[in-house]
């Protein structure tokens, strides 16, 4: 399928599922999101976004020493532009750039085909991406894990749900174990410990909206957890832009088992939609930076 034509379709269903959302509960959820701007909430956005962001660049090392066929260590990421090993700072970067490209681009994949691409190894790209594509695994499978603990103390229907997480859970996990088969233990603790450390500071931040957004009065720890696990779990979904539509989609559905009601659940998970794109700021600055820099090449060229 040719590429705009998906993104399109990526985009129109992001569309129609928050018409969905609209036509269901009003345009008021969404208005009371906007309130989620705070000082205190906006630091706290680029905090937390910071753990997130520095964890899975960690994350993504740990993964490519093992693809690159070597032992753990610093370098086995390359920079493709400036043709040295890539160290920490710079993975930290590669992320921050993926993810504010996720956060606005249809399908939120796009974002980690650049890092893939700014990372490759001279002569070819196909290791690069299967890191890439490996450490996303990771991360999608402790996300998974950690909605079906949450699910399966939630009452109803919310533990059938919990049991297909589950097995889902199980599949990614055997495909990043199998990837990762020769790296020692570890890198297997590495991988799995910054991927519970970011899906962390992404739930601490959807705290962070439902005690603005809410008023004081949010779901509770245990309503706010399930609504988190499930806007996240929507955000990773290929539709729409910045998770919008199928976050608040699943939050509105899930909205029983989190003893609250549907509006109020969408106001929390467009309000945490809104904090999460902010925690990608760091990446707009450094996009604008890389085009500054090219223009300046250009016109020395």
């Amino acid at each position: 399928m040719n590429r705009w034509l998906r993104a399109s379709l990526q985009a129109a269903a992001g569309v129609g599922l928050l018409a969905l959302v609209v036509h269901l509960v009003g345009t008021g959820p969404f208005r009371r999101a906007l309130g989620v701007f705070t000082p205190d909430s906006a630091v706290a956005a680029l905090v937390l976004g910071a753990v997130a962001t520095s964890a899975q660049a960690l994350r993504w090392r740990a993964v490519a020493a093992v693809r690159s066929g070597g032992p753990s260590r610093a370098g086995d990421l390359d920079d493709a532009e400036e043709g040295r090993p890539m160290g920490a700072g710079r993975a930290v970067g590669e992320c921050y750039r993926a993810g504010v490209l996720n956060a606005v681009l249809p399908g939120g994949l796009a974002g980690d085909v650049l890092r893939a691409h700014r990372a490759r190894r001279r002569g070819g790209w196909w290791r690069s991406a299967t890191s890439v594509g490996v450490e996303r695994l990771a991360g999608t499978a402790a996300l998974l894990a950690v909605g079906a603990a949450v699910l399966s103390v939630a009452a109803g229907q919310a533990r059938g749900w919990a049991l297909a997480l589950a097995v889902a859970a199980g599949v990614l996990v055997v495909v990043v174990t199998r990837a990762l088969v020769a790296a020692p233990a570890r890198v297997h603790l590495a991988v799995w410990g910054w991927s519970v450390l970011g899906l962390a500071a992404l739930v601490a931040l959807f705290a962070v909206a439902a005690a603005v957004v809410s008023g004081g009065s949010s779901p509770g720890a245990a309503g706010t957890a399930v609504l988190a696990v499930l806007a996240l779990l929507g955000m990773s979904l290929p539709v729409g832009a910045g998770g919008f539509g199928p976050r608040e989609a699943l939050a509105a559905a899930a909205s029983d088992a989190a003893g609250t009601t549907p509006a109020a659940a969408v106001a929390l998970a467009a309000g945490y939609g809104v904090l999460a794109v902010l925690s990608t700021a760091p990446g707009a600055v450094l996009l604008l930076a890389d085009l500054a820099g090219s223009s300046r090449r250009g016109e020395r060229g």
